[in-house]
Formats: structure tokens, sequence, C-alpha cells
């Protein structure tokens, strides 16, 4: 495992949730985000850690590449939970593995709640709805699932 420094571990996370942000928007990056696309080129890593369909996080990451290939992306794939026991062990540890994490928003709040989430609000989240970022710039969703308990009413008494 490589031990990195936090203010280079921003750097990747930040530029990647810009990626995301593009892709998801159809928005072409500007001039001000060349200090951070340099920084990122110098770095040449990013880590992803994902509770999504792997075939999904691999979409992400080619399209990462093909828009900046001077980067190698990277993939652990595991459930939010696993994820997060992850993440909380390599912070305690001082290990700074993973750049972009997505995991439930259970785990998100609980990492938000413990402060180890950095600042970043995207020029673009202004098009997200409520619901799809956290008024406190944490976090921005690419989408929601929602959770529904159905009941069998037949057999209740």
């Amino acid at each position: 495992m490589i031990q990195r420094q936090p203010a280079r571990q921003s750097v990747t996370r930040l530029l990647l949730l810009l990626v995301l942000l593009q892709c998801q928007l159809g928005i072409a990056a500007s001039g001000e985000h060349e200090p951070l696309i340099e920084a990122a080129r110098k770095e040449g890593r990013l880590m992803l850690y994902a509770g999504m369909d792997i075939d999904e996080a691999r979409l992400l990451t080619s399209e990462f590449a093909k828009k900046y290939p001077y980067i190698q992306a990277e993939i652990f794939r595991a459930s939010g939970e696993t994820i997060q026991q992850r993440f909380l062990v390599e912070q305690r540890a001082g290990v700074h593995s993973a750049d972009v994490f997505q995991a439930s928003i259970v785990q998100v709040y609980q990492l938000k709640n413990l402060q180890l989430l950095e600042h970043y609000v995207a020029s673009q989240a202004a098009a997200f709805r409520d619901g799809y970022k956290d008024l406190q710039g944490r976090w921005t969703a690419r989408y929601q699932i929602p959770y529904v308990i159905g009941v069998k009413t037949l057999q209740i008494k």
C-alpha cells in the first residue's frame, strides 16, 4: 500500500469529482481548473473505492482515462461497509490510499460525522437538486436508491 500525503490525495479526489460532474452534465473544463489538473498529472494515480457494480466502476475509470490518460485509475470494489472499514483503518494508520469513494449514504454520513470528508463544492453543484448534495459541501450524489419497506397486511393481526 502506498502512503500518500493528504494534499496530494485531495488533488486527485477533486479532479475525479470534477470529471464525474462534467461527464454527468456535459460541461467542459474551464481554465480555472488548470492548477488542479497539473497537480493531478504530477501524482499520476487515482484510487476509486467503489460499492457500485464493477462494470459501472470500470466505465467511470475508463471515461476518466480517456480525458486524463496520464493518470492511472485503480478500483477497489467492495460493499459500502467494507469500504468504510478500510477507509477508517487507513485513516488511523495515517495511510491515505482512497482518492474517491462511492458508498451508500449511511457510510457517507458516518464518515462526515467523524469529520473525515473534505470540503469541496464543484462549480456544477448548483445544477444538482437538494437531496443530491450536502449543504456543507462534503458530498454530491450521482444517484439515489430508495429503501422501501413492504408489509403483507393480510398476515398482520
